[in-house]
């Protein structure tokens, strides 16, 4: 089965591409817009997988949570080309893609993505599971960057050295003092990977958990990022996942 897999929602820009021979993948660590980039990146893939996009039987998309103009480009990206090539698609989160990665850490039995969310929170969830089928065991909220080491500290029944921790919320303040525990895992530097994406996706593909292209939504979790002007004139401000006063 040839399948393209895509993610822009973080700092880093998954693509890749598999056949039933091989594997062909770009990690690309870009802080700035990953607009401009995707389809010439996605064409390079291709390219040097010898697939022509009309060949694909199918598309693996990231649906977040993430940056927003990141994740509308690549969610974007992938809906269009799933409706021109009238092929289906399969999707995956963030945070189960970087818990993937995790849980592939010797002697982890749960796995905890914590991503900046930027204004101070972070995008965390909690996983057990394979490394190609993670499963959720709480998910994904935003947290205040200096809620997480509590949050952390009320999982039960496993110990810490049985919990792998990775992604650049752990490098926010309130997060950093995790970095000295014992851990059986904690990789600051974590991003969603073109690896863990195909890996994911084709397994879905193979349970047949393809979804409906024209009802494919994005996985915020924060509603909002920016106040009316009746709002700030109030004196309000993003809080945690809401406007406050």
């Amino acid at each position: 089965m040839k399948l393209l897999a895509v993610d822009s929602a973080t700092a880093q820009l998954a693509v890749g591409v598999c056949d039933g021979n091989g594997e062909w993948r770009r990690d690309l660590l870009d802080h700035t817009a990953h607009a401009g980039r995707l389809p010439a990146v996605v064409h390079e893939v291709l390219t040097e997988a010898g697939i022509a996009a009309r060949d694909l039987d199918g598309l693996i998309a990231g649906i977040g949570p993430g940056s927003f103009a990141g994740l509308r480009t690549g969610l974007g990206f992938a809906q269009a080309m799933a409706w021109a090539l009238r092929i289906p698609i399969v999707t995956v989160g963030s945070l189960e893609c970087m818990a993937a990665t995790l849980l592939g850490h010797a002697g982890t039995k749960l796995a905890v993505p914590v991503l900046d969310a930027r204004m101070g929170a972070v995008y965390l969830g909690v996983y057990r599971g394979a490394e190609d089928a993670p499963e959720c065991v709480a998910p994904p909220e935003e947290l205040a960057a200096d809620e997480v080491s509590a949050r952390i500290a009320g999982i039960r029944d496993v110990p810490e050295r049985g919990i792998a921790l990775g992604g650049n919320g752990l490098l926010l303040d309130g997060a950093d003092a995790l970095r000295d525990r014992a851990w059986a895992g904690f990789t600051p530097g974590l991003f969603p990977t073109a690896a863990i994406l195909l890996a994911i996706g084709r397994r879905r593909f193979a349970s047949g958990a393809a979804v409906d292209v024209d009802a494919l939504r994005p996985l915020y979790v924060r509603d909002r990022v920016a106040l009316t002007a009746a709002e700030r004139a109030a004196g309000a401000t993003l809080g945690i996942g809401a406007a406050r006063t």
